[in-house]
């Protein structure tokens, strides 16, 4: 049996996903791929921190949309993301 699984013929083939492209029924998965569809990861934030302004600074636009968002579901009002570090001190000075 050179280049098949042991146990496996050519007609025991599995039958096709009934899932989409890239939802293999992993929840991980699935919501890596597609994070607006994706259920609530986040509970309600102590009072202290919803008053909070929170700087996200990351280089993946990805990145700091998804925590823009994950915070702001989480009762975070002041939230900020940007991509480019060099305005990090700029940024901070603004508030």
């Amino acid at each position: 049996m050179v280049g098949q699984e042991a146990g496996r013929g050519d007609g025991d083939a599995p039958p096709p996903s009934a899932h989409g492209p890239g939802d293999d029924g992993d929840p991980d998965t699935a919501a890596s791929l597609s994070p607006r569809s994706a259920p609530p990861l986040a509970t309600a934030v102590p009072s202290a921190l919803a008053e909070a302004m929170v700087l996200i600074v990351d280089d993946e636009e990805t990145n700091v949309t998804l925590l823009e968002r994950t915070l702001r579901s989480s009762g975070v009002a002041r939230v900020h993301g940007i991509t480019d570090p060099r305005q990090v001190v700029p940024r901070c000075l603004d508030e």
